[in-house]
């Protein structure tokens, strides 16, 4: 789908970005984890992670990534978001982590909300030289 959309509207191929929130955001992990070669930034917020991308974490080693959570989640347990950090942070040197000390599942309201995430992921570009 992420092809036949890029071809049909002539989308810059280092310009592709992928966030999702709640069961999107361990959609958005799982896309990441199963073409990293696709996409200039990852931003999942407040989301589950599987069993693989935590075996295989420096798979996404080259995506910058933003990961949000709510501290106070009663629905994905805040400590998904915090391990997946931990094991990134590892390989990734561009990743980082953000806990609201407030929120609770609705975390994404706070992130999509602000400004700085959308500049923040328009100044990220894939390198053209990793793309199969």
């Amino acid at each position: 789908m992420i092809l036949k959309i890029q071809k049909e509207n002539n989308i810059d191929s280092s310009r592709i970005y992928l966030t999702g929130l709640s069961m999107g955001a361990w959609g958005a992990w799982n896309l990441a984890f199963t073409h990293p070669e696709t996409f200039a930034a990852l931003v999942p917020i407040a989301g589950y992670v599987d069993r693989i991308p935590m075996i295989e974490n420096c798979k996404i080693k080259d995506i910058p990534t933003r990961i949000f959570h709510g501290l106070l989640d009663d629905v994905v347990n805040v400590e998904y978001s915090i391990a997946m950090y931990k094991k990134l942070k590892t390989c990734n040197t561009n990743v980082t982590l953000t806990i609201f000390d407030d929120a609770n599942h609705d975390s994404w309201t706070k992130v999509y909300d602000n400004q700085e995430i959308y500049d923040w992921m328009f100044k990220q570009i894939k390198n053209r030289q990793n793309e199969n």
